[in-house]
């Protein structure tokens, strides 16, 4: 799995002292591409609708992770001042399986399914902290509500609890924005905010954010060697920090 990475504890984030993003609109589609190992894998197509109260993505994803494909249908529903996400469903495959979820967040829980190949299983969970967030692997749209829940926190770091909708299984991540690094792509260069993400249990990642949209414009997996581009920013032919370390 790429998103979610096997490996040690988290740790401290050392993070500059950052002020809070203000609100920021969206496009109204965009589009990514995942490379694993250096070596195009699929992308995803998201298209935004924003209203006075939420934010609606509807979004396409495939990818093939070395051993199977995924392939999502994916509608997320989120409040438009606190980037929280109040409804989320899927459906499509995974390898060889049919599968399929819901959650909605009320309250101080999440309701919903999960369905694989047929069997369907009903799920509630207590949300695991104060603020919280959903997440799927490969889901865009998460990557990118979790950099804007990040920018309006008034803390440089912030602590989240995570809930991943596959399983409906509770976690934590820590996230901190930790200065500016250079988004190397032609003539559509720029300086992004750097975020450091690291769910608990798990190997950090980075997300390279564009500081004006409050979107990310490239993440990157270690472990994994996997890699995300913004197609608007990188065009058709990324030069992937993979490949480019192969050689």
């Amino acid at each position: 799995m790429a998103f979610r990475l096997a490996g040690a504890g988290a740790c401290a984030l050392v993070a500059l002292g950052l002020a809070p993003g203000a609100a920021h609109a969206l496009p109204k589609s965009l589009g990514y591409s995942f490379y694993v190992k250096g070596v195009p894998a699929g992308r995803a197509d998201i298209k935004i609708t924003e209203s006075r109260k939420e934010i609606i993505f509807d979004s396409e994803t495939r990818v093939f992770t070395g051993t199977d494909v995924i392939q999502l249908t994916s509608h997320t529903v989120a409040d438009r001042k606190t980037y929280s996400i109040r409804d989320f469903r899927y459906q499509g495959t995974k390898g060889d399986h049919v599968v399929a979820c819901q959650a909605q967040v009320r309250g101080d829980s999440v309701y919903g399914f999960v369905e694989m190949d047929g069997k369907l299983r009903d799920k509630h969970l207590k949300l695991p902290g104060h603020q919280n967030l959903l997440f799927e692997d490969w889901v865009m749209e998460h990557e990118i509500l979790l950099a804007l829940t990040q920018a309006r926190s008034k803390n440089p770091t912030e602590t989240y609890g995570l809930v991943f909708t596959s399983s409906f299984s509770p976690a934590e991540v820590t996230a901190g924005f930790t200065g500016e690094v250079l988004v190397e792509a032609g003539p559509r260069s720029l300086a992004a905010r750097k975020l450091v993400i690291m769910i608990r249990g798990a190997e950090p990642f980075e997300s390279h954010v564009d500081p004006n949209r409050g979107i990310p414009v490239y993440i990157r997996f270690p472990q994994s060697a996997t890699e995300v581009f913004l197609d608007e920013v990188f065009g058709e032919n990324p030069v992937t920090y993979f490949s480019t370390k192969e050689n």
